[in-house]
């Protein structure tokens, strides 16, 4: 059983997802809390042509082997107070979102590869992120969370009290590791024939009043982090993508309630940016609104 000082990392031995165990070890260390190592038999019987010989035992036993490599691949010096495994039956995202239930994070990695060269998020990835009651971090493979430690973090703001969850992750967490933290919020000219210079400025100074008031009692409770505030004339989507060239985690909240297809209502900013981001995405999950495209 998960705890409330649990992270829990998906596993599946491939080369590619060891980006985000790294990245789980790494937090489960930072914060002294337990690592659980979980893995899906479903998808994970042995590459061979005699497939049909395995039964469910072996299949799971299999499994069970592969996690203890990579609990071993960890060595000694994984800085968790503890490491465990787990293995269940089923698709992947249940068996994760089912040992995570209790838990404090859950940590995916990415899958795919888009139609521009640039890595789009997998089937069991955007299934977790969509669906867990807890924060999901999708780690892109070969991420290195060590040599990106001291970049700034980003968060996503849409002005609403739907922000609260995830400006708490994001001021709490740039704290923590005593990085600036890049306050974003997009805004578009209204859809309208014409407007004037003036009229763009008027916009643009409007947009950054409401970042200011929305961020300050985040700011007055956190003196200590350093906020940039960014109010780009832009798609949301595309300005934090603008952005995740130089931060090492972009923070962004999960709105839709359970009425969307997978967590995610259709045109939802924090799902196409999931898709192209090559950094790590947080995704906190907050109370629907009334509408929301998140």
């Amino acid at each position: 059983m998960t705890t409330t000082s649990t992270i829990v990392v998906g596993v599946d031995g491939s080369e590619r997802n060891h980006a985000a165990v790294l990245w789980a070890r790494h937090e489960a260390g930072k914060k002294q809390k337990r690592l659980l190592l979980v893995a899906a038999t479903d998808g994970m019987a042995p590459l061979t042509r005699f497939f049909a010989a395995f039964t469910n035992e072996s299949v799971e036993d299999h499994t069970r082997k592969m996690l203890n490599r990579v609990r071993d691949q960890l060595g000694a010096d994984a800085s968790a107070s503890e490491v465990t495994t787990l293995v269940g039956s089923g698709e992947p995202a249940d068996v994760i979102l089912g040992a995570a239930a209790k838990a404090d994070m859950v940590v995916v990695g990415k899958r795919g590869i888009g139609a521009v060269k640039r890595i789009i998020v997998g089937s069991t990835s955007i299934t977790v992120a969509g669906r867990s009651r807890v924060p999901v971090v999708v780690v892109p493979d070969q991420w290195s969370q060590a040599t990106q430690s001291t970049n700034p973090i980003v968060v996503g703001v849409d002005g609403t009290s739907r922000d609260e969850p995830v400006l708490d992750f994001a001021f709490d967490r740039a704290q923590d590791q005593r990085v600036p933290l890049i306050a974003v919020y997009a805004w578009q000219l209204p859809a309208i024939y014409s407007w004037s210079s003036q009229d763009v400025e008027k916009w643009s100074s409007e947009a950054l009043i409401e970042l200011e008031v929305r961020l300050k009692p985040w700011a007055d409770r956190y003196p200590g982090v350093e906020l940039v505030r960014s109010h780009p004339q832009a798609n949301a989507a595309m300005a934090l993508l603008d952005a995740d060239m130089v931060t090492q985690l972009i923070v962004l909240g999960r709105h839709a309630g359970p009425e969307h297809l997978g967590g995610f209502a259709f045109g939802s900013t924090t799902r196409g940016v999931l898709h192209y981001s090559t950094c790590p995405i947080a995704v906190i999950p907050s109370p629907p609104a009334e509408a929301t495209t998140s």
